[in-house]
């Protein structure tokens, strides 16, 4: 008996596009749950860390910026250096709720929930019911979302922000979908300032890949636009107006661009001479530096156009090393080690917070699947450009600028997508019978993960201790008020770094806290005399350390 002949316009297997219905709700109630019981219990044993209360870099300038905002400085009384949304954010929660940091961990927590269910509708969307629970559940294992859930960083609000825009963009082909993504994506652009790269990407997106005619296509690429066009124009106003010339967003851009693109960039965040590496300091390092160098004064536009221009120079007299610092974060991109300049995953889990170890998918687990989903999808390139689109554009901003773990989660969030889609696949292949060259795909995945994981092993060892993480973690509990716990931290880095400066300065300002006043100014002493000129300008204006300094030059001249 003849088989009965699948209709042309048919989706292939394992890839059904079913209407939502009451199941699915109860799905998405059952994910969000489970997220959201997932991250309590993370949350509640994070409570016991000295990083839940002690805020540092970033962290504290967002919060600092919050506090101000919410005390009634709306505008502030200069051009943005940072994208502005989440300062707003936090000032918003204040308003409501006080300076209380687990309302800001508890209302992140319900983000990062919401974004699982947003991956589970998208995958469902492209891949059917099995791909979008498999695409939710990657999702909400995935050890770096709950982490930096648990931030008070932009990474969770941008991360729901990203699938916002690309939710709304594949649910429905209507203008005023269209204007919902456009608006998503404005504010992801007051979020994250280069997200503006997403509004040429998605342009591109709709006129080539969808159908319609072209009158139906530049409606909808205008309903998208204008929103995001809308909202930028309210920061570049700002920054007009407070004297900061023509900013679209936020004048950073040029010194993170030379950041990450300079003679001695490494493809992560690496240091440049002359510029702090505390973000409360690096405007007006910035800024010193550019004016230093030009011989004038200059407005914010021109301080972040003159390293724009540095890093571009960098690129054009050192073609050959540019190329080879591009394949450098190309590696550092797909690694599946974690490559982060302030909180470390591995280290809090280990040594603060076992209950991380229970969010344990990985990029080791996820990149191979993500791959095999989009081979998988290959043929179906138009239904599926969208999830091509968003982690491509993520990356392109990677090699523009410089790779962290924060900064690549868009893309994670999108793999988990592609993910989730290779697994509804390969269900459905399994239960139709695996053919040869499913079965290639498999093995060619399993490979690539095994190679992935044994080049990170010859060229990072886990098992490896951080000291930066332990001087971190002296700082934390320094702020927290817990002098023996940093005390022990900063000995660790000490020990670690075989008696560098960084912790011994540390450790003298907890001696000093502690009483033990002698020691602590020949322990000060003796590390700042072994300090270069630029180290002993970052050391000198330390807040933390100014009743240490004062007694040490009290001492110095004569005082008893």
């Amino acid at each position: 008996m003849n088989k009965p002949r699948a209709d042309a316009g048919a989706r292939p297997p394992g890839f059904p596009g079913e209407p939502h219905g009451i199941g699915d709700l109860r799905l998405q109630l059952f994910l969000f749950a489970a997220a959201f019981v997932l991250h309590c219990f993370i949350l509640w044993d994070y409570g016991r860390s000295p990083f839940f209360a002690a805020l540092g870099w970033d962290a504290k300038v967002y919060w600092d910026w919050g506090k101000t905002i919410a005390a009634g400085d709306w505008s502030g009384g200069k051009c943005f250096y940072q994208a502005p949304l989440y300062p707003y954010v936090l000032a918003g929660v204040m308003t409501l709720v006080g300076e209380h940091l687990p309302w800001v961990y508890l209302l992140q927590g319900l983000l990062h929930c919401g974004s699982g269910v947003l991956v589970f509708r998208i995958g469902r969307r492209r891949g059917g019911k099995t791909a979008g629970v498999a695409s939710s559940l990657l999702f909400i294992f995935y050890a770096s979302f709950s982490f930096y859930a648990l931030k008070v960083l932009t990474e969770t609000l941008a991360v729901f922000l990203h699938l916002l825009v690309a939710y709304w963009l594949l649910e429905k082909r209507r203008a005023v979908f269209s204007a919902l993504s456009g608006t998503a994506l404005g504010l992801l652009v007051l979020c994250k300032a280069y997200a503006v790269l997403y509004l040429p990407a998605i342009a591109a997106y709709v006129i080539f890949s969808e159908d319609g005619s072209r009158v139906e296509k530049i409606k909808r690429v205008s309903a998208f636009g204008l929103p995001v066009l809308a909202l930028m124009s309210l920061a570049a106003t700002h920054n007009a107006f407070r004297g900061g010339g023509f900013v679209p967003i936020a004048s950073d851009g040029g010194i993170n661009f030379y950041i990450g693109n300079h003679a001695k960039a490494t493809g992560s965040f690496s240091p440049v001479e002359g510029i702090s590496l505390d973000i409360k300091h690096q405007e007006s390092d910035a800024r010193a530096a550019a004016e230093r160098a030009l011989g004038k004064s200059l407005r914010d536009s021109e301080i972040s156009a003159y390293w724009f221009a540095k890093g571009f120079a960098f690129i054009r007299d050192h073609p050959w090393d540019f190329v080879v610092l591009e394949f450098k974060k190309l590696g550092l991109i797909v690694s599946g080690r974690e490559t982060s300049s302030m909180y470390s995953y591995d280290f809090e889990k280990t040594h603060l917070t076992a209950s991380l170890r229970y969010a344990f998918v990985n990029l080791y687990v996820l990149l191979p699947l993500a791959l095999l989903g989009m081979a998988v999808c290959a043929r179906r390139w138009r239904e599926c450009a969208l999830l091509y689109v968003m982690p491509a554009t993520n990356v392109l901003f990677m090699l523009m600028f410089f790779m962290d773990e924060r900064f690549r989660l868009p893309m994670v969030a999108f793999f988990c997508v592609w993910g989730g889609l290779a697994i509804g696949y390969l269900k459905d292949r399994v239960s139709s019978g695996v053919r040869l060259f499913d079965g290639a795909l498999l093995l060619s995945g399993l490979g690539f993960a095994l190679a992935m994981h044994r080049y990170d092993l010859r060229n990072y060892s886990p098992r490896r201790l951080d000291p930066s993480a332990f001087y971190n973690l002296g700082a934390a509990c320094y702020g927290a008020g817990d002098l023996e716990g940093a005390l022990w931290a900063y000995s660790k880095a000490e020990d670690l770094t075989q008696g560098d400066w960084l912790p011994r300065i540390g450790i003298s300002s907890v001696l000093f806290a502690q009483g033990r006043t002698q020691e602590a100014v020949r322990i000060y002493e003796e590390a700042f005399s072994r300090l270069d000129g630029e180290w002993r300008a970052e050391v000198l204006r330390d807040d933390d350390l100014k009743p240490l300094r004062a007694y040490a030059r009290w001492k110095r001249e004569g005082g008893r």
